[in-house]
């Protein structure tokens, strides 16, 4: 290991689930910069997400671990103990946590370590983890203030940062980069004689939008001939199986069975590979019920973009940085049928125009969302955090 590059530590309780290719690229093109270590609870996906200095509280003996939950639950600490003794073996010299509300803990660890702190917000934890734990706004208020800087993907989760009691000069602008190497640029074309392939790519909640985007296709589906395909499932928790059967409902509602094929969880590279058969990608985001929201961006938005595919999202978050309407794809108001039918109409009605579109949606993407230089810029970052200290 190089004595030269500084040593991070990154938290996160579990690495890691499936959906989190995003979080997995951004640690692995940061190890240009840095020597990575990350603490976790316990491990998943282990086999896809391989990490060289993963550091699992759940591999202690079971008399230690007891041990720091108990002190945890009831006040005697804010952090688990027998982590932080990782940290300061490693000799790491800041820790970034990863979601809000594990930045609360993080923060503590950080604290006790005497190293600084820094966190990102990606979603769920700006409204719906609030809306659900009332007394997580006392917490937050505390990590804000031992907390160097807050990292979140665009402007509009930056406000609802601010808004949660964070000091608007520690918010920091920082969108999740892609792996622009790895995905080809191949612009949809249509000849207006087979049929139009959508696709939609999502885990089954509410705030992305799935019934609005079948029911806005149903009426699609009235002057064209299309496909629709659906990549994604439910989890195990309730909220998720309910979108699930609110989702099959919509298909059965509207006749849309002939037409719908359901392929469940993929693989990144297996995502990939469908989409290139594919001309529209639908993403119709909106702030669920339980008050859950992107936050920022969907990640499988930015690549699709990317990969010369056309996009019709909503102006949900802070979707409108990369979807510019009528110039990196299409975008209709959140939650509104009768505007998405109209922009995916005028999507399928410009189809001369794809090249272009698609061309510009690169070019913006290359610019903001490059993994490469975004790891760049975060560990200026990190430099500018340990060297203040």
């Amino acid at each position: 290991m190089s004595t030269l590059k500084p040593i991070i530590g990154h938290f996160h309780p579990i690495w890691l689930p499936s959906t989190m290719t995003w979080l997995y690229r951004q640690v692995v093109e940061l190890g240009m910069h840095c020597d990575n270590f990350v603490y976790a609870e316990k491990k998943d996906h282990e086999q896809r997400f391989p990490i060289e200095n993963l550091r699992l509280f759940s591999e202690l003996p079971v008399f230690e671990r007891m041990s720091d939950r108990f002190k945890k639950k009831f006040g005697f600490t804010d952090s688990l103990n027998s982590l932080t003794q990782m940290m300061r073996m490693d000799q790491i010299q800041l820790l970034h946590s990863h979601f809000g509300h594990i930045g609360v803990t993080g923060a503590a660890m950080a604290k006790s370590v005497g190293i600084p702190h820094v966190v990102s917000f990606y979603g769920l934890d700006i409204h719906h983890i609030p809306k659900k734990y009332p007394s997580l706004g006392a917490n937050y208020e505390k990590m804000f203030r031992s907390t160097e800087r807050v990292f979140c993907e665009g402007a509009y989760m930056a406000q609802s940062i601010v808004g949660l009691g964070a000091d608007p000069d520690k918010v920091k602008v920082h969108p999740l980069g892609i792996d622009l190497d790895s995905i080809s640029f191949e612009p949809r074309v249509w000849d207006q004689k087979g049929p139009i392939n959508f696709l939609i790519a999502a885990s089954f909640r509410q705030k992305k939008g799935i019934p609005l985007a079948l029911k806005a296709l149903a009426e699609i589906k009235k002057h064209h001939e299309i496909r629709i395909t659906i990549i994604g499932d439910s989890g195990l928790d309730q909220e998720s199986l309910l979108e699930k059967k609110n989702i099959y409902d919509t298909v059965h509602q509207h006749n849309l069975e002939s037409v719908v094929t359901f392929l469940g969880f993929k693989s990144h590279m297996e995502m990939f590979e469908i989409a290139r058969e594919h001309h529209i990608f639908v993403q119709p985001s909106l702030h669920a019920e339980n008050g859950d929201c992107e936050g920022g961006i969907p990640v499988a938005l930015i690549e699709l973009a990317a990969s010369g595919m056309m996009v019709v999202g909503s102006d949900h978050c802070d979707i409108p940085s990369v979807v510019v309407d009528g110039e990196t794809g299409w975008l209709s108001m959140e939650n509104s049928l009768v505007d998405l039918v109209n922009k995916i109409s005028e999507c399928i009605n410009n189809y001369n125009s794809w090249s272009d579109i698609a061309k510009n949606a690169r070019k913006l993407i290359e610019l903001d969302y490059c993994a490469k230089s975004q790891s760049q810029k975060l560990f200026k970052h990190y430099l500018e955090v340990i060297n203040a200290g």
